[in-house]
């Protein structure tokens, strides 16, 4: 038996830089992985009528002021979004994804669907679950460890 065929973290890794290497190549279109990234994170926001301002994108993908501004204003450029000031104070620019912005969510929620059918040819229903249940159970291992620190 070879050492890593029970290392967990060396399989997570393996599968996670698989799946990565996959999503980049399928979603790049000649621009930053960032942008799918905000595309995304904009809709999800849009769909349950919650606002997204530079600060958010900033915060959840962990950019610095100016690389998010650099990336938000090409998005501009490229008619993926548009910044609609805010009523209650003028310097806050909501960001709006455009239909060309839309398209391309669609066409990533499409490539996704075909790469979890992919990632899953093979394993039963059974199969699925447990794995769900087994890396829930490390997130919330991981998760109380942390509340130690």
């Amino acid at each position: 038996m070879d050492i890593n065929d029970r290392d967990v973290l060396y399989h997570h890794k393996k599968l996670d830089h698989t799946i990565r290497q996959h999503i980049s190549k399928s979603f790049n279109h000649g621009r930053s992985p960032s942008v799918p990234m905000i595309i995304g994170y904009v809709h999800r926001r849009q769909l349950d009528n919650i606002k997204t301002y530079p600060k958010e994108i900033q915060r959840h993908l962990g950019m610095n002021r100016s690389s998010t501004s650099e990336i938000l204003n090409r998005m501009k450029k490229e008619g993926l979004i548009h910044f609609v000031s805010s009523d209650k104070d003028a310097r806050l620019k909501e960001i709006v994804l455009t239909d060309r912005a839309m398209a391309i969510e669609n066409e990533m929620m499409l490539k996704f669907q075909h790469l979890s059918e992919e990632l899953l040819v093979g394993i039963s229903d059974d199969e699925i679950d447990t794995y769900i249940r087994i890396t829930k159970k490390m997130y919330q291992n991981l998760k109380e460890g942390n509340q130690d620190d």
